[in-house]
């Protein structure tokens, strides 16, 4: 019985090698987390643009985060390959602004059928020598110098401890350039160039159960491509020209596959000559389809095909298969995407339109050392002495703003101590002036505190002498040195005058107390004779030196 995909809102699908039930899709996806990484799968093909960003982790779920089909614009004349291309560049472009960022790794589909895949056993395990083996006997198995392909391989099996089964590719570089040139002017950093038949024995080699052999047909525009897939291996590869516009051009009006739905359901509801010219189609399609799968029993002597699942385009049919063609072919045919049916749809999503672009983007988990890219060496070479030069930019960037920092750093360091400098010069200016008044005033009270003294101040014992000094005398100089001494110098006239006026110095009495002036008296006289012209006159010169008394406790 025919299976056709749900229908509903878009989701984010989760999904697990081998068969899984939808029912698990929610469990499945909180369960992500441990090793998850994730990839970009591009597909440019000639009906639409499609990109995938999933997550995957090591135990095999896969999440898809988002998905974006953007339909390649009708040509408006005859179409060309470079006619094609720009058509392709622009709804790329209008792919990549609606998809946002893209994630992880990203792998770009290149075209079955402008590739050459072939299946080889070689004597050795060694991918090193296994190259080296290609490159020798290349031109035995394709049409073209070695100078002009690329080529590149994958294991698909190891026969032995020194042998092994591989699939060889070749692509001519001139149908790799523009796929190179326009992920070049959309600045798309692709990781490998794949093939998209590899993406759909991918993407659908998680559905198929152990030991089944599946033929994948997926419906384009131009070409059917058909992709028999055993173990999750790819078997055998072939586009076949059975185009979409060969089919729509007997239908009035319609311009894609999704015009046809609704109205290619059974034979019944076609007008005669729709009817047989769909008929016609699907007998076309049929036979193309024996003959692969003859080719495909012919060169590997495989077992017959269990089941044929039918993706792309075909999966606007909403009946089913084309009536008649599981007959023709002798094999059951379904409709089915990938994953188990766990992938977006609606909002111009449908599922079996993005499988080929899923299966590119699991392929983006894989490990290199065993997966196929068609990049050439010198681009991969030119790109990472690329990376290495911008790498070496960006360190010499980040060396030369740590310098900048860490000069500002010290700059900031050196103006705030600076600032701090320039205050205190300020404050201690400021001080400074403030000082030189105050030393003037310490000096002043300093002379002040030199004469002063509490209890026998200069004035009070100068004064106190005074007073008892005799009237014929005549006083010379006074010296008073605070709390020490007081020095008389001067002249008397007679000796009874100079002892009346030192026995009054030594009983004179500090001002209110009872407490002596004086604690010691020391005199030196000298007699002197004055001469004053008629008159000679005796006088005595002396000199009084007055120890002023002080208490014990201040001793």
């Amino acid at each position: 019985m025919a299976r056709t995909p749900r229908r509903g809102p878009a989701r984010r699908g989760t999904a697990k090698a081998g068969p899984q039930k939808r029912s698990s899709r929610k469990r499945n996806a909180k369960k992500m987390g441990r090793g998850k990484r994730a990839s970009t799968g591009i597909d440019i093909g000639t009906f639409s643009v499609k990109i995938v960003t999933l997550y995957g982790d090591e135990e095999g779920l896969v999440d898809v985060r988002r998905a974006t089909v953007v339909p390649l614009a009708k040509p408006e004349g005859a179409e060309y390959s470079e006619e094609l291309l720009d058509r392709q560049k622009n709804a790329l472009k209008e792919a990549i602004k609606k998809h946002g960022k893209m994630e992880g790794k990203i792998i770009l589909g290149f075209p079955r059928s402008k590739a050459t895949i072939r299946y080889l056993n070689l004597p050795s395990a060694n991918r090193t020598e296994l190259r080296e083996m290609l490159q020798y006997d290349v031109e035995r198995h394709v049409p073209f110098p070695l100078d002009e392909i690329e080529l590149s391989f994958q294991i698909v099996e190891q026969l032995g401890e020194h042998e092994s089964r591989i699939m060889m590719v070749c692509a001519p570089r001139k149908e790799l350039e523009p796929y190179m040139e326009i992920c070049e002017e959309l600045k798309i950093e692709t990781a490998r160039i794949d093939l998209d038949v590899l993406g759909d024995a991918e993407a659908y080699g998680r559905s198929i159960q152990e030991d089944e052999t599946v033929a994948v047909c997926n419906f384009g525009r131009s070409s059917v491509k058909l992709s028999i897939i055993r173990n999750k291996q790819l078997l055998f590869s072939r586009s076949m020209p059975v185009s979409e516009d060969r089919l729509l051009s007997g239908f009035p009006g319609a311009k894609s596959w999704r015009d046809l739905q609704g109205r290619v359901t059974a034979a019944g509801a076609l007008n005669p000559s729709e009817r047989e010219h769909f008929s016609a189609w699907v007998d076309r399609l049929s036979m193309e389809l024996l003959r692969s799968v003859s080719a495909y029993a012919c060169e590997n002597g495989a077992p017959k095909i269990d089941r044929m699942i039918l993706s792309g385009g075909a999966g606007f049919f909403p009946a089913g298969p084309p009536r008649g063609l599981s007959v023709r072919i002798k094999t059951n045919a379904s409709i089915e995407p990938a994953l188990n049916g766990e992938l977006p749809s609606g909002d111009g999503i449908h599922g079996c339109e993005i499988s080929t672009c899923v299966g590119l983007a699991l392929r983006g988990l894989r490990d290199e050392k065993n997966t196929l890219n068609l990049l050439p060496g010198e681009f991969i070479e030119d790109r990472r002495q690329i990376q290495k030069s911008a790498f070496h930019k960006n360190v010499f960037i980040l060396f030369f703003m740590i310098l900048i920092l860490l000069g500002g750093a010290g700059y900031l360091y050196w103006y705030e101590k600076y600032l701090q400098l320039s205050q205190l010069d300020s404050f201690y200016s400021e001080r400074a002036v403030q000082a030189a008044g105050l030393n003037k005033k310490k000096k002043e009270i300093g002379i002040v505190e030199t004469y002063l003294n509490k209890e026998q101040s200069c004035l009070n014992v100068i004064q106190d002498v005074l007073k008892i000094l005799p009237q014929k005398s005549y006083i010379s100089s006074l010296t008073f040195s605070k709390s020490k001494t007081l020095e008389i110098m001067g002249q008397v006239e007679t000796d009874d005058d100079y002892n009346q006026f030192l026995t009054a110095l030594i009983s004179l009495k500090i001002q209110g107390t009872e407490k002596p002036l004086f604690s010691n008296v020391r005199n030196e006289t000298t007699l002197k004779q004055l001469n004053l012209g008629a008159v000679n006159k005796r006088v005595t010169d002396f000199r009084i030196t007055c120890f002023l008394w002080r208490d014990e406790e201040k001793r």
